[in-house]
């Protein structure tokens, strides 16, 4: 049988609790991290209400938007919305794209844009009639293409 010393039992008595001590932080930052992310979604406007926006340029969305950007950083738009919605929302504020971009490139150009404007210059782009496109004709030469697109305007029903 061995014989155990007082300095052991005090090492393993100090060893469970800084690993108790490790776990509590671990736990604490996963609980810190959720509540953020629950706060993003809180402040994150939704595409219908953004058309459901009566104001006039649809200030009260822009405003909305402007203060979740001011609140979370340029990232927040990448992480909240998806890329057709971002999209979207550079139609609305006159923001050049490509498709080829990534989410975190468009959100970090409409935070820029969202910055600098006091309400969105082309809320008819929001218009859930306008989503849908089809190209109708490519002229020029290939890879110097450029494309017609016809935007549908079905009725809502």
């Amino acid at each position: 049988m061995p014989v155990h010393k007082h300095g052991d039992k005090q090492f393993l008595k100090d060893f469970r609790r800084e690993l108790d001590v490790k776990k509590t932080a671990a736990h604490r930052l996963n609980v810190m991290m959720e509540k953020k992310k629950k706060e993003k979604q809180d402040a994150k406007i939704s595409m219908e209400e953004m058309r459901a926006d009566s104001t006039h340029g649809r200030v009260t969305s822009h405003k909305r938007l402007a203060a979740m950007v001011a609140q979370f950083g340029d990232s927040v738009l990448a992480s909240s919305y998806k890329k057709s919605e971002l999209l979207m929302l550079c139609n609305a504020y006159g923001i050049p794209f490509t498709r080829a971009m990534k989410k975190d490139e468009i959100g970090k150009l409409l935070a820029v844009a969202i910055s600098k404007f006091t309400s969105m210059p082309f809320p008819i782009n929001l218009a859930e009639h306008l989503r849908s496109e089809t190209v109708v004709s490519r002229l020029g030469q290939p890879g110097n293409a450029i494309k017609i697109r016809i935007f549908s305007a079905a009725a809502h029903s």
